[in-house]
């Protein structure tokens, strides 16, 4: 066996240690935190057995590679690229000839349970696999408006600083954002309530901030122009998902025009289907959910049946837990609601709010925050991908429910947080 190199074949070796040598260098200069944050932009890289030096430098040529190291005794290779390229990049190495396994680096976390001592009657995020998805992603890095009555800071749970300055659109001035109905409060708990800080409940996506945008007033109302206005700021501050746990059964021209602003600003819009069937009758979807760019939520009670209040029809995309407070299906002593952090209606004011506590509500809005906070997890996991990616990727792992295949009242299933994380 001949084991001298050309010339060509040394630099390419050169090359590869040499930038092998920089990375090290630079990893042990770094903190864990640094190397956290850097899983994002890498890149996971594993040759072919038979794929010899040179052709490994050729190929990390090839993809604009910034730096380079070598794993364990070289059994792979993490790379990082540019980062408007590195989708790109990872769809080309998947198919290489050379390439044995390419796919993006994460984060992996110790298997848990958070410490809030309320969890274990949230039996809406077992029904929903979400602590598989926490293994995965926990929303950092993703912005979520939360269009309702506003959120309240001033819970004993709370935000943290996850809460950013909002905008409160039927006054029309960035002030006076904070909830005083006690809706949207619960609504942004189910989304991103602090977690694992040994305090009542949990969140879905803890990590990810919020972005409260008042819409309805203290009565729960608010008017199509100040909904409309409240898209439009949201996608202008940076908002990456809206949820709007609110509707109407009218469809509107104007709300419209704001709801395609939003998905050609590649924001993502979740909306609750309405609340106003019955046992009798089943009511149409509301708008906005019923528009095209927006993904549509019914909901479930405990035993993954449509709730009996959940409105239907052919826009409806994902069911998720909306609950039932009057009954009590697996006997804990508690009503089948969804339990959040909130204070009482109509209890709140401009330096804070009575009447805080844990209550259990049911609805749509309940069932558009689980959507809303799987969504972001989705997100965090994958920054560039559209709405449409999003969306298709809930849809596509959700449970089947009742009639097969996508139905009126329940879209394409029961909301997945597990499986959707990793398709």
């Amino acid at each position: 066996m001949n084991h001298c190199l050309g010339l060509a074949e040394y630099r390419s070796v050169v090359f590869l240690c040499v930038s092998v040598l920089l990375f090290a260098g630079q990893v042990c200069g770094a903190d864990e935190e640094e190397v956290l944050d850097r899983a994002s932009r890498e890149i996971l890289l594993q040759f072919k057995p038979q794929v010899g030096v040179s052709a490994r430098s050729a190929v990390l040529r090839s993809c604009n590679v910034q730096k380079v190291r070598a794993a364990y005794r070289h059994r792979f290779f993490i790379i990082t690229v540019p980062e408007k390229i590195r989708l790109r990049v990872l769809q080309r190495l998947t198919v290489h000839p050379d390439v044995a396994c390419a796919e993006p680096n994460s984060i992996v976390r110790a298997c848990g349970v958070p410490d809030d001592p309320l969890y274990e009657r949230q039996w809406h995020f077992a029904m929903i696999n979400l602590e598989t998805a926490w293994h995965f992603s926990t929303g950092a890095g993703v912005v979520i408006a939360v269009v309702d009555t506003g959120v309240n800071p001033w819970g004993r749970d709370g935000f943290g600083v996850r809460l950013l300055e909002g905008y409160n659109a039927l006054l029309g001035i960035p002030a006076r954002w904070h909830d005083s109905n006690g809706h949207g409060t619960h609504v942004a708990g189910t989304i991103a309530q602090e977690t694992g800080n040994q305090k009542g409940v949990a969140g879905i996506a803890y990590q990810a901030q919020i972005l409260p945008v008042k819409v309805l007033g203290r009565v729960g109302y608010g008017t199509r122009a100040s909904v409309a206005e409240g898209i439009y700021w949201a996608v202008d501050h940076g908002a990456d998902i809206i949820n709007m746990s609110l509707g109407e059964p009218d469809r509107s021209e104007v709300l419209s025009a704001a709801v395609a602003y939003a998905a050609a600003h590649g924001g993502l819009m979740v909306a609750a289907a309405g609340n106003d069937s019955s046992a009798e009758e089943v009511a149409p979807v509301y708008y906005p959910a019923a528009f095209e760019h927006v993904l549509a939520v019914a909901a479930v009670d405990m035993v993954g049946n449509r709730a009996w209040y959940s409105n239907a029809g052919p826009e409806i995309d994902i069911a998720a837990p909306g609950g039932d407070t009057g009954v009590d299906n697996n006997g804990d002593g508690y009503p089948d609601g969804v339990l959040q952090e909130t204070f009482e209606p109509m209890l709140g004011f401009a330096f804070g709010a009575f009447g805080w506590g844990y209550r259990y509500l049911q609805g749509t809005s309940m069932a558009a925050a689980h959507v809303t906070g799987v969504a972001a997890l989705l997100k965090a996991l994958h920054p560039a991908w559209s709405p449409d990616d999003v969306a298709e990727a809930l849809n596509h792992t959700a449970i089947d429910l009742g009639t097969a295949g996508k139905d009126d009242a329940t879209g394409w299933g029961l909301l997945n947080a597990g499986a959707a994380v990793t398709y």
